[in-house]
């Protein structure tokens, strides 16, 4: 298998560091249109503001939900994440 071939694997683009500006990216992104969307039809947003996890109305009433204590999230190296779309069965 040739190596632009392996970049096309997710695990690949996953385990190799000079490729995590894709991963990167794409969440960037993702974000982005779910704020887009949510705020076109009138959803309250939730995120993550310095150490507060905020809720902003539609009409642009932010509230503080909870206060944690750090935004660092400590990821053991190898270790995977199961991401589900929608309800699992």
């Amino acid at each position: 298998m040739t190596k632009a071939r392996k970049t096309k694997y997710l695990t690949y683009i996953e385990d190799t560091p000079k490729y995590h500006y894709v991963i990167k990216n794409i969440a960037r992104k993702s974000g982005e249109n779910a704020l887009i969307e949510s705020r076109s039809n009138d959803i309250a947003v939730t995120f993550l503001e310095g150490s507060n996890i905020v809720r902003e109305s539609p009409n642009g009433t932010i509230e503080v939900i909870k206060e944690v204590g750090t935004t660092h999230r400590k990821v053991k190296v190898g270790s995977r994440t199961t991401i589900y779309k929608g309800k699992k069965d």
